[in-house]
């Protein structure tokens, strides 16, 4: 379904489980998506927030990049996103070392891989995992003691390599069905 208005961004957030934030002085809710935008270009690893925190979390020298919804055409569920309630769990972890969260994914296969993501940004949804591995592959996480980072590690994306999309805040609320 192509997106035209408000309404349909709406329904079209309803369907995807949103994450909170982690490891910022602000807690709030997000979504961790692809977009498809109205000259068919695909935007992978964009956060869905409301306007009203944009500013908090983008850069000043990047606000000239976050998207608006009226180039939306599609919301899409980001196949790279980690499951929400393993995302939960890493957060849950806390900082493990200098500015950072390091971490094992216990994988289907009982196998495990190391992870770090940076604490500034606290947002743990994307992660690039080695090939063999699905993001349903992954069973559980559990704290790393303190390593440095290994040929191997899966790292999250850096922080600039982020995408942004500020929606009103009233619509976000209207998505989590917040009432005031």
């Amino acid at each position: 379904m192509d997106i035209t208005n408000n309404e349909q961004i709406l329904m079209k957030l309803r369907e995807i489980p949103p994450s909170k934030a982690c490891h910022l002085a602000k807690s709030f809710y997000y979504y961790p998506v692809r977009l498809r935008m109205i000259n068919s270009c695909i935007i992978m690893r964009c956060i869905i927030v409301q306007e009203s925190i944009i500013s908090y979390l983008v850069p000043e020298d990047r606000r000239d990049q976050i998207l608006i919804p009226e180039e939306i055409k599609a919301i899409i569920e980001d196949e790279d996103r980690i499951p929400p309630d393993i995302v939960q769990k890493i957060c849950r972890i806390g900082e493990t070392s200098m500015g950072g969260v390091e971490f094992k994914l216990i994988m289907n296969d009982n196998k495990e891989v190391l992870c770090n993501i940076p604490l500034g940004p606290g947002f743990a949804d994307f992660l690039s995992l080695p090939q063999r591995y699905l993001m349903e592959d992954i069973k559980d996480v559990k704290a790393a003691a303190r390593q440095f980072i290994q040929p191997g590690t899966s790292l999250s994306p850096r922080y600039k390599d982020l995408n942004w999309c500020a929606i009103d805040d009233a619509l976000m609320e209207k998505v989590l069905n917040i009432d005031k």
